[in-house]
């Protein structure tokens, strides 16, 4: 009965692939900038491609600037997550 209860826009949209990238890092600027390069050159299913970029208060300097000056085209950039 579950598939009557939703609406019609959600049943429009039921097998649209959300993709949520995670990318944890830390004092590893080279690393993270190949990684990055890889995820601009692939090819996605679906039109939104949602980017968070996880690290710790003592991150470099280097790899917080790379992180927070990003532009990602693929979907929303969650910005820079620090902890």
């Amino acid at each position: 009965m579950w598939l009557t209860d939703l609406s019609f826009e959600s049943l429009k949209n039921w097998n649209t692939p959300k993709i949520h990238l995670q990318i944890i890092t830390q004092n590893r600027p080279e690393s993270l900038t190949h990684l990055i390069k890889s995820l601009n050159s692939s090819i996605y299913i679906g039109d939104d491609v949602s980017l968070t970029i996880n690290m710790d208060r003592g991150a470099d300097p280097v790899t917080l600037k790379f992180s927070q000056t990003l532009e990602w085209t693929f979907g929303q950039k969650n910005g820079c997550v620090i902890y």
